[in-house]
């Protein structure tokens, strides 16, 4: 009977080491087929680190061409619309291609000139004069002062318009120019044969006056320009 016993445990004990190694190869083959499953995903990583979504998803690369945090308006050019154009008094106005814009100039919102007619040896100038608000008297007033430039006070043209509801006195007078100039509007030598185009438009804030002076030629050259600027004229 002792020997019967003694072989069922020693039967026992080899099955329980065969069971042991069992589990070990199991473990083992586990641990290889991880390490192989990792080792098969290590390029997938790489590639993914290097491709643009890992280049786009990096909180620590800046981009090629970073847009800017003000971005400037567009011009009104870019845009595609007109540039505005001068304005005084709470009006606006055109100004004829021919002529040309001048710096600015004291008591004045804006100085153009016109090139010369042919024969004549000078051009023209047009003034645009803003004295303020209830400044730089009526139009009675101005007419007489723009007369009195001229030599023997030749009786002026007069005619008034309305012009997007806007009052405009126009006036023309011709004769030898005294050409008044400088603080005290002293005369700076006589020039014959001048002619003056002048509107006083009763702009909202207040008058504004547009002087055009020049050789008689050039200002005829020029008149049908000074009246559509004038007509050109609109509150702001």
């Amino acid at each position: 009977m002792a020997r019967r016993g003694s072989r069922v445990f020693g039967g026992g004990a080899g099955a329980h080491a065969a069971a042991h190694a069992a589990a070990a190869l199991a473990a083992l083959a586990l641990v290889a087929q991880l390490g192989c499953s990792q080792n098969a995903q290590k390029p997938g990583k790489s590639q993914r680190g290097s491709g643009e979504g890992a280049t786009a998803s990096s909180p620590s690369q800046a981009p090629a061409n970073p847009a800017p945090a003000n971005p400037a308006p567009p011009s009104a050019a870019s845009a595609g619309l007109p540039a505005p154009g001068p304005s005084a008094a709470g009006v606006s106005w055109s100004v004829p291609d021919r002529w040309r814009a001048e710096g600015p100039r004291p008591m004045r919102a804006a100085t153009y000139t016109i090139p010369p007619a042919p024969g004549d040896s000078e051009g023209a100038e047009c003034g645009v004069f803003f004295f303020g608000s209830g400044q730089g008297g009526d139009a009675e007033s101005n007419i007489a002062r723009w007369v009195s430039q001229f030599e023997d006070s030749p009786a002026p043209e007069r005619a008034t318009r309305t012009v997007d509801g806007i009052a405009v006195t126009l006036v023309k007078i011709g004769g030898d120019y005294l050409a008044p100039a400088g603080p005290m509007m002293q005369s700076q030598g006589r020039k014959e044969n001048f002619r003056l185009l002048g509107a006083i438009v009763a702009a909202p804030e207040g008058s504004v006056f547009f002087k055009l002076t020049g050789p008689a030629n050039t200002v005829a050259a020029a008149e049908r320009e000074f009246d559509s600027l004038i007509g050109s004229v609109a509150k702001d």
